[in-house]
């Protein structure tokens, strides 16, 4: 019986890895259409910001566009580390270094996604005043950021520990 438990673990294994790397690639494509969609928002502020010859708007806009460019190559390194990730625990990998190490990129991913938009929203403010509305979603968007890079950095110890558990299980037997 435990033979067959085993089995039919690992047969669940595989489907939810799967879905979940197809979740990975759905959440690129729509990240990379949503960064797009405010870029394109940005561009039309720029292009008015300089018609009009407000240089604090410029500015404004090119940190906007250096946060987005920013946390987008972090995140898509995310998703890239995660869909690797994923395809190693099909293969019944689960507690490796290399595991260990990808949880802790995505979990660095996370906090400098953190960081920068927390400076950007101060440049942002500072350069722009008044912006209460935005500055209240980019607050919540580097809070959940945060929260994402903790839980990761969480994930990565486990795997570690796991590991060298696993190592000293295989040195006793």
């Amino acid at each position: 019986p435990e033979v067959r438990n085993m089995k039919t673990e690992k047969d669940n294994v595989i489907p939810v890895c799967s879905a979940l790397q197809a979740v990975t690639v759905a959440a690129g494509v729509l990240g990379t259409l949503f960064a797009v969609s405010v870029g394109m928002f940005g561009g039309m502020w720029l292009s008015l910001a300089l018609g009009d010859h407000a240089m604090l708007v410029v500015w404004a806009c090119v940190v906007g566009f250096a946060t987005l460019l920013s946390v987008s190559t972090l995140c898509i390194v995310a998703l890239v580390t995660f869909f690797g990730l994923c395809g190693r625990l099909k293969t019944d990998t689960a507690f490796t270094e290399q595991n260990g190490r990808a949880m802790a990129r995505i979990a660095r991913c996370f906090a400098v996604s953190t960081a920068v938009i927390a400076a950007g929203v101060v440049l942002i403010r500072l350069l722009l005043g008044e912006t209460l509305l935005p500055m209240i979603y980019l607050a919540l968007l580097a809070f959940l950021f945060a929260f994402i890079a903790l839980m990761a950095h969480a994930l990565a110890l486990l795997i570690r520990r796991a590991q060298a558990l696993q190592q000293e299980s295989d040195l006793t037997v």
